[in-house]
């Protein structure tokens, strides 16, 4: 996991199912760029908290319950990177 190209140095990431329970909901601690968890397969809305080693904070819009990060979990064991940026890419 990345912002900007610097791996996020310590942090937390939560994967929450679009359908079904916030209950089912699971996060990982992520530690130098990495983490691991292990969640229900389907399609998972995604906040991401952390610092990165310069002690900037992952950018807000990844915090919020807005967040417009999602995945779509499979079932078997699937690696998903989140390459993060800072700057707001204007839509045309």
């Amino acid at each position: 996991m990345t912002v900007d190209g610097t791996p996020v140095n310590k942090g937390y990431v939560i994967f929450s199912p679009v359908q079904g329970s916030a209950n089912s909901a699971v996060s990982g601690e992520v530690e130098n760029g990495s983490y691991t968890l292990k969640c229900i397969p389907g399609e998972q809305k995604v906040t991401i908290t952390g610092q990165m080693v310069s002690g900037s904070i992952v950018p807000l819009r990844y915090l919020e319950e807005s967040s417009d990060l999602s995945a779509d979990v499979g079932e078997d064991k699937m690696t998903i990177n989140f390459d993060l940026t800072s700057k707001v890419r204007r839509r045309r």
